[in-house]
């Protein structure tokens, strides 16, 4: 099965654009869990749970695309003025938490997670991750 969070509308996806939790999905169902921008809209406090589910969900072999902003680069975009007062604005007020990309690593790794690739464009990151054991 493959799931979609928070990215609207995918045809083959199980699409869930609302829904970060995948209560109704079975344990290790899952060959691709797609999450590109969705580390910034879930509260700080509640990220290493919904991590740690879709680790059970994630079947062996399974891949996980997580992406979010990172803080770091984010901070530096606004002292610079490369960002513009809009664009800034509007991910402060869509974020629930900002991550450096080096305290999301960690955090998925001390869950499970092997990391199969690690990219940094600019202000946005992204993980491509996989569940080994």
């Amino acid at each position: 099965m493959k799931v979609n969070v928070g990215n609207g509308e995918i045809r083959g996806y199980l699409n869930q654009p609302e829904q970060l939790d995948l209560n109704d999905v079975d344990d290790a169902s899952c060959t691709e869990i797609l999450a590109p921008s969705v580390v910034n809209v879930i509260h700080y406090t509640k990220i290493q749970g919904v991590l740690t589910q879709w680790y059970r969900k994630l079947r062996l072999g399974g891949i996980v695309i997580l992406g979010g902003y990172d803080l770091v680069e984010f901070s530096k975009a606004v002292i610079r003025y490369e960002i513009s007062k809009e664009e800034k604005n509007s991910i402060i007020a869509g974020s629930g938490s900002f991550f450096p990309l080096d305290e999301i690593t960690q955090l998925v790794q001390m869950i499970g997670f092997k990391i199969k690739k690690r990219q940094l464009n600019g202000i946005r990151y992204t993980l491509e991750l996989t569940r080994e054991n």
